[in-house]
Protein backbone atom coordinates (compact mmCIF):
# COMPACT_ATOMS: atom_id res chain seq x y z
CA UNK A 1 0.00 0.00 0.00
CA UNK A 2 1.40 3.45 -0.95
CA UNK A 3 2.03 6.25 1.51
CA UNK A 4 -1.00 8.26 0.37
CA UNK A 5 -3.31 5.27 0.60
CA UNK A 6 -2.00 4.44 4.09
CA UNK A 7 -2.55 8.02 5.23
CA UNK A 8 -6.05 8.07 3.76
CA UNK A 9 -6.90 4.78 5.50
CA UNK A 10 -5.49 6.05 8.80
CA UNK A 11 -7.48 9.28 8.53
CA UNK A 12 -10.69 7.35 7.75
CA UNK A 13 -10.07 5.03 10.70
CA UNK A 14 -9.50 8.03 12.98
CA UNK A 15 -12.72 9.68 11.78
CA UNK A 16 -14.63 6.46 12.41
CA UNK A 17 -13.22 6.10 15.93
CA UNK A 18 -13.84 9.78 16.71
CA UNK A 19 -17.41 9.40 15.54
CA UNK A 20 -17.90 6.33 17.70
CA UNK A 21 -16.48 8.06 20.78
CA UNK A 22 -18.66 11.11 20.08
CA UNK A 23 -21.71 8.85 19.88
CA UNK A 24 -20.66 7.12 23.10
CA UNK A 25 -20.25 10.51 24.76
CA UNK A 26 -23.79 11.40 23.72
CA UNK A 27 -25.01 8.18 25.27
CA UNK A 28 -23.05 8.81 28.44
CA UNK A 29 -24.43 12.34 28.71
CA UNK A 30 -28.03 11.20 28.34
CA UNK A 31 -27.89 7.80 30.02
CA UNK A 32 -31.14 5.87 29.64
CA UNK A 33 -33.33 8.91 30.18
CA UNK A 34 -33.46 10.20 26.60
CA UNK A 35 -33.96 8.90 23.10
CA UNK A 36 -30.92 9.86 21.07
CA UNK A 37 -30.72 10.65 17.35
CA UNK A 38 -30.14 7.57 15.27
CA UNK A 39 -27.01 6.98 13.17
CA UNK A 40 -26.94 5.71 9.62
CA UNK A 41 -30.64 4.92 9.36
CA UNK A 42 -32.83 5.33 6.32
CA UNK A 43 -34.51 8.71 6.81
CA UNK A 44 -37.70 7.67 5.10
CA UNK A 45 -38.09 4.59 7.27
CA UNK A 46 -37.37 6.62 10.39
CA UNK A 47 -39.90 9.34 9.59
CA UNK A 48 -42.53 6.86 8.49
CA UNK A 49 -42.37 5.00 11.79
CA UNK A 50 -41.57 7.99 13.99
CA UNK A 51 -38.39 6.26 15.12
CA UNK A 52 -35.66 8.46 13.64
CA UNK A 53 -34.95 10.10 17.03
CA UNK A 54 -35.05 7.02 19.23
CA UNK A 55 -32.28 4.98 20.76
CA UNK A 56 -32.09 1.21 20.50
CA UNK A 57 -33.28 0.93 24.09
CA UNK A 58 -36.34 3.05 23.35
CA UNK A 59 -37.13 0.93 20.32
CA UNK A 60 -36.73 -2.38 22.11
CA UNK A 61 -38.90 -1.09 24.96
CA UNK A 62 -41.60 -0.23 22.44
CA UNK A 63 -41.37 -3.68 20.91
CA UNK A 64 -41.51 -5.30 24.36
CA UNK A 65 -44.67 -3.33 25.15
CA UNK A 66 -46.21 -4.55 21.88
CA UNK A 67 -45.20 -8.11 22.75
CA UNK A 68 -46.77 -7.79 26.20
CA UNK A 69 -49.96 -6.46 24.65
CA UNK A 70 -50.01 -9.42 22.30
CA UNK A 71 -49.42 -11.80 25.20
CA UNK A 72 -52.24 -10.19 27.16
CA UNK A 73 -54.45 -10.55 24.11
CA UNK A 74 -53.72 -14.26 24.09
CA UNK A 75 -54.59 -14.58 27.78
CA UNK A 76 -57.84 -12.66 27.17
CA UNK A 77 -58.68 -14.85 24.16
CA UNK A 78 -58.16 -11.97 21.73
CA UNK A 79 -56.45 -11.66 18.37
CA UNK A 80 -54.79 -14.91 17.29
CA UNK A 81 -56.95 -17.07 19.57
CA UNK A 82 -59.97 -15.04 18.45
CA UNK A 83 -59.03 -15.68 14.83
CA UNK A 84 -58.61 -19.37 15.62
CA UNK A 85 -62.13 -19.46 17.05
CA UNK A 86 -63.51 -17.70 13.98
CA UNK A 87 -61.60 -20.13 11.78
CA UNK A 88 -63.20 -23.11 13.50
CA UNK A 89 -66.68 -21.66 13.10
CA UNK A 90 -66.13 -20.87 9.43
CA UNK A 91 -64.61 -24.30 8.77
CA UNK A 92 -67.55 -26.03 10.49
CA UNK A 93 -70.03 -24.10 8.40
CA UNK A 94 -68.29 -23.78 5.02
CA UNK A 95 -65.37 -26.22 5.10
CA UNK A 96 -67.14 -28.93 3.11
CA UNK A 97 -67.59 -26.63 0.11
CA UNK A 98 -64.48 -24.45 0.52
CA UNK A 99 -61.45 -26.73 1.01
CA UNK A 100 -59.10 -23.77 1.46
CA UNK A 101 -60.61 -22.96 4.86
CA UNK A 102 -59.19 -25.97 6.76
CA UNK A 103 -55.78 -25.20 5.23
CA UNK A 104 -56.04 -21.58 6.36
CA UNK A 105 -56.95 -22.72 9.88
CA UNK A 106 -53.97 -25.09 10.04
CA UNK A 107 -51.58 -22.42 8.74
CA UNK A 108 -52.91 -19.95 11.30
CA UNK A 109 -52.31 -22.48 14.08
CA UNK A 110 -48.72 -22.95 12.91
CA UNK A 111 -48.20 -19.18 12.81
CA UNK A 112 -49.50 -18.82 16.36
CA UNK A 113 -47.12 -21.49 17.67
CA UNK A 114 -44.09 -20.04 15.90
CA UNK A 115 -44.80 -16.47 17.01
CA UNK A 116 -45.25 -17.56 20.61
CA UNK A 117 -41.73 -19.02 20.71
CA UNK A 118 -40.28 -16.16 18.68
CA UNK A 119 -41.59 -13.37 20.91
CA UNK A 120 -40.51 -15.24 24.04
CA UNK A 121 -36.90 -15.48 22.78
CA UNK A 122 -36.80 -11.80 21.87
CA UNK A 123 -38.06 -10.68 25.26
CA UNK A 124 -35.99 -13.11 27.34
CA UNK A 125 -32.67 -12.91 25.48
CA UNK A 126 -32.25 -10.42 22.66
CA UNK A 127 -34.00 -7.29 23.94
CA UNK A 128 -32.35 -7.37 27.40
CA UNK A 129 -28.96 -7.78 25.73
CA UNK A 130 -29.54 -4.80 23.42
CA UNK A 131 -30.54 -2.66 26.40
CA UNK A 132 -27.43 -3.79 28.31
CA UNK A 133 -25.25 -3.13 25.28
CA UNK A 134 -26.42 0.45 24.95
CA UNK A 135 -26.11 0.96 28.70
CA UNK A 136 -22.52 -0.32 28.71
CA UNK A 137 -21.56 2.19 26.01
CA UNK A 138 -23.27 5.01 27.88
CA UNK A 139 -21.24 4.42 31.06
CA UNK A 140 -18.03 3.23 29.41
CA UNK A 141 -17.98 -0.34 30.71
CA UNK A 142 -17.50 -3.68 28.98
CA UNK A 143 -20.45 -4.96 26.99
CA UNK A 144 -22.66 -7.52 28.73
CA UNK A 145 -21.66 -11.21 28.51
CA UNK A 146 -23.54 -13.48 26.17
CA UNK A 147 -23.63 -17.09 25.06
CA UNK A 148 -24.02 -16.21 21.39
CA UNK A 149 -20.90 -14.16 20.60
CA UNK A 150 -21.84 -11.18 18.46
CA UNK A 151 -25.40 -9.82 18.54
CA UNK A 152 -25.58 -10.48 14.80
CA UNK A 153 -26.01 -14.21 15.54
CA UNK A 154 -29.38 -14.07 17.39
CA UNK A 155 -30.48 -11.30 15.04
CA UNK A 156 -29.87 -13.61 12.09
CA UNK A 157 -32.05 -16.24 13.77
CA UNK A 158 -34.80 -13.72 14.52
CA UNK A 159 -34.69 -12.48 10.93
CA UNK A 160 -35.07 -16.02 9.62
CA UNK A 161 -38.07 -16.49 11.89
CA UNK A 162 -39.52 -13.23 10.59
CA UNK A 163 -39.16 -14.59 7.07
CA UNK A 164 -40.91 -17.80 8.10
CA UNK A 165 -43.79 -15.87 9.70
CA UNK A 166 -44.07 -13.69 6.61
CA UNK A 167 -44.21 -16.78 4.42
CA UNK A 168 -47.07 -18.19 6.51
CA UNK A 169 -49.08 -14.96 6.29
CA UNK A 170 -48.42 -14.86 2.54
CA UNK A 171 -49.74 -18.41 2.28
CA UNK A 172 -52.87 -17.41 4.18
CA UNK A 173 -53.31 -14.47 1.83
CA UNK A 174 -52.92 -16.76 -1.18
CA UNK A 175 -55.33 -19.38 0.12
CA UNK A 176 -57.92 -16.72 0.93
CA UNK A 177 -57.66 -15.02 -2.46
CA UNK A 178 -56.27 -11.83 -0.91
CA UNK A 179 -58.82 -12.09 1.92
CA UNK A 180 -61.74 -11.97 -0.52
CA UNK A 181 -64.96 -13.39 0.89
CA UNK A 182 -67.48 -15.14 -1.37
CA UNK A 183 -70.78 -13.46 -2.21
CA UNK A 184 -72.73 -15.72 0.14
CA UNK A 185 -70.35 -15.20 3.07
CA UNK A 186 -71.89 -14.89 6.52
CA UNK A 187 -70.87 -12.15 9.02
CA UNK A 188 -68.49 -14.57 10.75
CA UNK A 189 -66.75 -15.27 7.46
CA UNK A 190 -66.30 -11.53 6.84
CA UNK A 191 -65.01 -10.99 10.39
CA UNK A 192 -62.52 -13.84 9.96
CA UNK A 193 -61.00 -12.53 6.73
CA UNK A 194 -61.02 -8.92 7.96
CA UNK A 195 -59.17 -10.02 11.09
CA UNK A 196 -56.61 -11.99 9.09
CA UNK A 197 -55.92 -8.99 6.88
CA UNK A 198 -55.48 -6.64 9.83
CA UNK A 199 -53.23 -9.09 11.64
CA UNK A 200 -51.02 -9.46 8.57
CA UNK A 201 -50.60 -5.69 8.38
CA UNK A 202 -49.69 -5.44 12.07
CA UNK A 203 -47.21 -8.30 11.81
CA UNK A 204 -45.49 -6.83 8.76
CA UNK A 205 -45.09 -3.49 10.52
CA UNK A 206 -43.61 -5.28 13.53
CA UNK A 207 -41.15 -7.13 11.30
CA UNK A 208 -40.25 -3.96 9.41
CA UNK A 209 -39.45 -2.03 12.59
CA UNK A 210 -37.15 -4.75 13.89
CA UNK A 211 -35.44 -5.76 10.63
CA UNK A 212 -34.81 -2.25 9.32
CA UNK A 213 -34.35 -0.11 12.44
CA UNK A 214 -33.80 -1.95 15.71
CA UNK A 215 -31.60 -4.79 14.47
CA UNK A 216 -29.20 -2.68 12.35
CA UNK A 217 -28.82 -0.27 15.24
CA UNK A 218 -28.05 -3.12 17.65
CA UNK A 219 -25.37 -4.45 15.29
CA UNK A 220 -23.90 -0.96 15.05
CA UNK A 221 -23.81 -0.65 18.83
CA UNK A 222 -22.07 -4.03 19.09
CA UNK A 223 -19.36 -2.88 16.66
CA UNK A 224 -18.89 0.36 18.60
CA UNK A 225 -18.56 -1.53 21.89
CA UNK A 226 -15.96 -3.87 20.37
CA UNK A 227 -13.88 -1.01 18.94
CA UNK A 228 -14.03 1.00 22.14
CA UNK A 229 -12.78 -2.07 24.03
CA UNK A 230 -9.72 -2.10 21.79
Amino acid sequence: MGVRKRRAAQQKSKRDIDGEHQYAAQLQHSGDRECLPSKGLNAFVGKRLGADTQSATCLQQQQTEKHKALAEDRVDACELPRLAQLAQKVVNRHGSTKPELPMIANTLMQLDEELTHHLAKEEAVLFPYIAGLERSISIGTSKPPSCFGTVANPIAMMTQEHDAAGALTSEIRRLSGNFTTPEDACPTFHAFYDGLKEFEQDLRQHIHLENNILFPRAIELDLIANRMKN
